[in-house]
């Protein structure tokens, strides 16, 4: 696989034994940052996706919006959109995303109907980078069906478990 920047699009080629099968045009913002490019095997039971970051990093320089693009044996095809700076096989069908800066957000997703829908955020928002000792480790922000028993204590753990900041 291979990723070009032209005129504020990414160009990622997908070959396989040396023969280009698909080229996939993502706009990006062009900002620094922009047009990363990432493998990551979000769900075990399914090949890598592809991750292009279509805009440049935050605020406080990590995250960045990263379209997904998916395959099941065929063509990749877009299934939507993630928010943040790490991604994981969040168990369950699940996709953990994190996000940080002024505090921390992990986002779960789903697939379905072919698309990335989610269905649990949690996180705890500081104040000008710092916490407040009165505020809980973790609030559940949004919870749908699909989401985990305990999403806050799922994100506390994989968050740990990935060396992530809470």
């Amino acid at each position: 696989m291979t990723k070009q920047l032209r005129d504020k699009r990414a160009v990622v080629t997908v070959q396989r034994a040396g023969a280009t099968v698909q080229t996939i045009t993502v706009p990006v913002d062009g900002y620094v940052g922009s047009g990363a490019l990432l493998l990551r095997r979000l769900t075990a039971d399914a090949a890598p996706d592809i991750l292009v970051s279509t805009t440049g990093s935050g605020a406080h320089g990590q995250n960045s919006t990263w379209s997904v693009w998916h395959s099941s044996g065929g063509a990749f095809t877009p299934i939507g959109d993630l928010y943040g700076n790490q991604f994981w096989d969040a168990g369950s069908g699940l996709v953990g995303t994190y996000a940080s800066g002024g505090g921390w957000a992990v986002t779960f997703s789903t697939r379905a109907d072919g698309r990335l829908r989610a269905v649990a955020e949690v996180g705890r928002s500081d104040t000008a980078g710092f916490r407040d000792p009165k505020a809980p480790e973790c609030t559940v922000m949004s919870s749908k069906a699909g989401a985990p028993a305990d999403p806050c204590a799922l994100a506390l753990s994989q968050a740990h478990e990935h060396g992530l900041k809470t």
